[in-house]
């Protein structure tokens, strides 16, 4: 190439708004599940939660559940250390952790729906008797077995209820 040339490329770019809304209050429950790059706006839900408090330290924060799932936990778990500091600070209530490549001998392959599923009781509690808000980011698989979940929980009625008051959200997209 003559150096009187410049090198050009092009690629496709597209920005799409996002459907996530925090609740009104920051006493509002919620559960998020975001894993692998779906972690992602939530990292943004904690800074955002953090800044509250920071600004305010008689601010009550109302309980948020975070499901996080990656591959390996030695090698995929990059925001390990900032998840355990919100968790340990009150900024997140609940840190639930699914490893679907488990290395450790004896181990069973976890994905997040998995810890849903054991998660009923919390479910139903936050998000039919406490109206809290319920988000999904990632695979699109993923996804819809999240809420199938989420149906069994707490029965059709209340999903189609918590869709109408724009309190279940997703963003997913094909792996």
């Amino acid at each position: 190439m003559q150096e009187d040339q410049a090198a050009t490329a092009s690629m496709m770019i597209f920005v799409k708004d996002s459907t996530f809304k925090m609740p009104q209050s920051f006493e509002t429950p919620c559960v998020m599940v975001g894993p692998g790059t779906g972690l992602v706006p939530f990292i943004g839900f904690m800074q955002e939660r953090e800044k509250a408090q920071a600004d305010n330290e008689a601010l009550a924060l109302g309980p948020a559940h975070l499901y996080f799932g990656c591959r390996e936990k030695d090698t995929d778990f990059i925001y390990r250390d900032y998840m355990a500091e919100m968790k340990d600070r009150g900024v997140i209530s609940e840190l639930n952790l699914a490893f679907s490549r488990a290395l450790e001998e004896g181990a069973v392959k976890t994905y997040v729906q998995n810890l849903l599923e054991q998660h009923g009781d919390m479910l139903r509690e936050v998000v039919v008797d406490k109206a809290g808000c319920f988000y999904v980011c990632g695979a699109t698989n993923m996804g819809k077995a999240v809420e199938l979940i989420l149906k069994e929980a707490i029965g059709e009625d209340a999903f189609k209820q918590m869709q109408k008051e724009k309190r279940y959200m997703v963003e997913l997209w094909s792996s």
